[in-house]
């Protein structure tokens, strides 16, 4: 269950629902090669999981997002129509084709003991291609996009998902990035505190308070649900309430402490790239000569004002203001 809290930031707010899936035989991801030789397989940055994967040089733009709404969080309702939309550039001319699993994960994206067969109904892998060429010669991409769920990659459990995306021919393993499936089950209501004074540099804290009206097959909330709060799609920096009450009925109240709150001035200045022209105030120079064209931008805490925008954009690999 998600909830969107309007402040200068979004926190996203999902629970954690353990002992309704059988556990059957573990599944084993260990045919996946990882070209170490090209890559830092693992993003060590803050941001990300740890078992996300960083796409080789060649591949950029990632975005993964449901439906139409590139700005929302990758996330989808169980049995419903909704699909993720998966879109990438690859910067070659060639066309290539790829191989795509998904795998289910534990709150803390261990490889969960769920076989395949008990959370998918259909092909454990799919295969995508056909790229769309780009217009511009220097340098030359293909533009990959693929729609799931479908009928040959369809999810039949709610969870903690990862997406791995691998080269069709070598099976190396290209990248990999996280998604959730959700049985939007029972009502959540949060609220967001703003706290002052307590930082050494002067920022102020958001502190989130929720309140979650379980279902009635929850039979021991104490113990069968866990509740993690993100702030701007940084799944890398989620953060477990460990302060939550059971006192009333049918409720759970939860709370992240303020040790555990997240920076509530955590804004984000806009770039608008229709045109890429040096106007001195986003753009400070441009260099097309180069191969890609060199765009130096002017740091955001330059353009600091007291009314920024908020994080927009749906890559969880984005940093935030400098």
């Amino acid at each position: 269950m998600f909830s969107k809290a309007s402040i200068q930031c979004k926190i996203f707010i999902f629970s954690s629902l353990a002992g309704l899936l059988t556990a059957c035989t573990a599944y084993n991801s260990g045919r996946e090669t990882i070209n170490n030789g090209k890559q830092n397989a693992t993003l060590s940055g803050r941001y990300a999981l740890l078992r996300q994967v960083a796409p080789p040089p060649e591949i950029q733009s990632i975005q993964l997002y449901p439906e139409n709404d590139e700005t929302a969080p990758p996330v989808i309702h169980l049995d419903s129509r909704q699909q993720l939309t998966l879109e990438f550039d690859y910067l070659d001319a060639g066309v290539h084709q790829f191989k795509l699993m998904v795998s289910h994960r534990t709150k803390n994206w261990e490889e969960s003991p769920i076989s395949p067969a008990i959370y998918l109904e259909s092909f454990s892998e799919t295969y995508f291609g056909d790229g769309r060429k780009s217009f511009v010669q220097n340098p030359a991409y293909h533009h990959y996009s693929y729609r799931f769920p479908n009928e040959r990659l369809n999810i039949t459990k709610s969870g903690n998902y990862l997406l791995s995306v691998f080269n069709y021919n070598s099976n190396e393993l290209l990248f990999r990035i996280p998604f959730f499936v959700s049985e939007n089950k029972g009502a959540l209501d949060t609220r967001i505190e703003t706290l002052f004074a307590l930082r050494n540099d002067g920022r102020s804290i958001a502190q989130p308070f929720s309140a979650y009206r379980y279902p009635a097959f929850v039979q021991h909330p104490q113990f069968d649900l866990s509740f993690f709060y993100v702030q701007n799609q940084f799944w890398g920096r989620a953060q477990e309430s460990e302060r939550f009450d059971t006192a009333t009925p049918g409720i759970v109240n939860f709370h992240l402490s303020r040790n555990k709150s997240f920076l509530a001035d955590y804004e984000f200045n806009l770039l608008d790239i229709r045109s890429f022209e040096p106007d001195g105030q986003q753009i400070v120079d441009i260099q097309p000569g180069q191969t890609p064209p060199l765009v130096t931008l002017r740091r955001d805490i330059q353009r600091f004002d007291s009314r920024p925008n908020p994080y927009p954009g749906p890559s969880p690999l984005g940093l935030p203001r400098d």
